[in-house]
């Protein structure tokens, strides 16, 4: 099938691929960022032994000082293995790699000069990516093991050769030192920064679901003591007009036996409503997951619906004799809302498509409305938000639509745009579908 991807994301992956908080309690995204600079670090002090060697003409030790390069090729060969299999990484292990490239540092300036050579002062990187992303006691520690191998370099260390060039080559060195430290720092800190205020939009959108749970809770509370209240009295009605129709029959009342069976047609209409009150919360209680074909599931969720004429039901064909493991009556609830605000939004028709996706089942419903324009959609799934006039509605079935696909480990999203109408896209695991033996044989 055709992807859209501008206009059809994917279920959301994580927002931020940069530095994770220093405290989240998982390093790996650190870990794997760790392992791409370590990359850049090998090719760059590969370059800078080679450009010295030999457009500078000092004469360095390259055996020494490859073999700790190689060293550091072999140990990131491991790193990024297990930056890509591991599913977590500890604050222990991250510290041991960001001492393991504090040592390969050190061994280096071993051999290019010691205290002197001007790229001593690439410590800071080191600390600096210790402070940003472990603890503070772990942190402390790699500043110590800095410490003292600064210090060491200080007693012991091979001498740079002359150079063959100006006299100045120390201060050229200082001078690129600088402008590759200085644009190391302003790197990790911007990535710090992004990573701390993307922190706190988290936990402010973290606050806002707890305080629409807060409310869903109370208002689910609500219908439960209506219900239970409501029910008695239906089925006092029930019984009434069933005993009642009884009595008329063949008494020659037609009139009043066909009011009675009204009555009697919508306590049930009403019954099911409140069934249905339990499934508005997202969690039907007692409802399984059960195979339902996927076909009959979105006929289901059209048949109570006022204008369904209106409604084109389209599959593909991959999907057309599937079945689909699924809550039934909260999804066909959670359809019937998109539905039915489509069916409000247009005058026009209104279209429910299924196809396959990617990885996923892709449900598609589609109006030929006005559309939403920008703020009103960004505020779409918010409970109790509503643009329809009041006694209309709650503002509360794409919040509570949403809850039922996202507990089926899926996602729903809105596309829409002013004068083009709008788009909800539900999307499930494949692992959810299905297709029966009879729908497999060969035709």
């Amino acid at each position: 099938m055709t992807a859209h991807p501008e206009t059809d994301p994917l279920p959301e992956p994580s927002r931020y691929t940069g530095w994770a908080y220093p405290h989240s309690g998982d390093h790996l995204l650190n870990f794997r960022w760790l392992t791409a600079l370590r990359w850049v670090a090998v090719v760059g002090q590969s370059l800078a032994i080679g450009f010295v060697h030999a457009w500078m003409e000092m004469k360095l030790p390259l055996g020494p000082l490859f073999a700790v390069v190689g060293a550091e090729l072999l140990l990131n060969l491991v790193a990024t293995y297990r930056a890509r299999t591991r599913s977590h990484v500890r604050e222990g292990e991250l510290a041991v790699w960001v001492g393991v490239d504090l040592v390969a540092f050190t061994s280096l300036l071993y051999f290019t000069g010691g205290p002197s050579n001007p790229f001593i002062f690439f410590y800071i990187v080191h600390v600096s990516m210790a402070a940003l992303t472990l603890r503070p006691a772990v942190a402390w520690a790699l500043v110590s093991i800095s410490a003292i191998g600064f210090a060491g370099l200080f007693a012991k260390h091979v001498p740079l050769p002359s150079a063959g060039q100006s006299g100045n080559v120390h201060l050229y060195g200082v001078w690129v030192a600088y402008g590759l430290l200085a644009s190391c720092l302003v790197y990790f800190i911007h990535r710090a920064r992004g990573a701390i205020q993307q922190r706190e939009i988290e936990l402010s959108e973290q606050r806002e679901l707890r305080l629409q749970a807060e409310r869903l809770s109370s208002l689910a509370t609500l219908a439960a003591g209506a219900a239970h209240e409501l029910a008695s009295p239906l089925g006092t009605i029930a019984i009434v007009s069933k005993e009642l129709e009884n009595e008329l029959k063949g008494s020659g009342y037609a009139s009043a036996i066909e009011d009675i069976a009204l009555v009697r047609g919508q306590v049930e209409r009403c019954r099911r409503i409140l069934a249905r009150m339990a499934h508005a919360a997202g969690e039907a209680p007692g409802e399984t997951d059960t195979w339902q074909m996927l076909g009959d599931l979105l006929n289901l969720s059209i048949a109570e619906l006022p204008e369904r004429q209106r409604i084109r039901v389209a599959l593909s064909p991959e999907t057309r004799d599937s079945e689909l493991l699924c809550p039934k009556e909260a999804l066909g609830q959670a359809l019937r809302v998109l539905l039915d605000n489509a069916l409000d939004a247009s005058d026009g028709g209104v279209s429910i498509e299924a196809r396959s996706f990617d990885q996923f089942l892709e449900l598609r419903v589609s109006d030929e409305g006005e559309g939403m324009p920008p703020q009103v959609l960004q505020r779409a799934f918010e409970p109790f938000f509503t643009t329809k006039p009041t006694g209309k509605g709650m503002g509360l079935g794409l919040f509570l639509a949403r809850n039922v696909v996202t507990g089926m480990g899926g996602s729903l999203r809105l596309s829409s745009e002013v004068g083009q109408g709008t788009h909800a896209r539900i999307l499930l695991p494949m692992g959810r579908l299905r297709w029966p033996p009879s729908a497999l044989a060969p035709q």
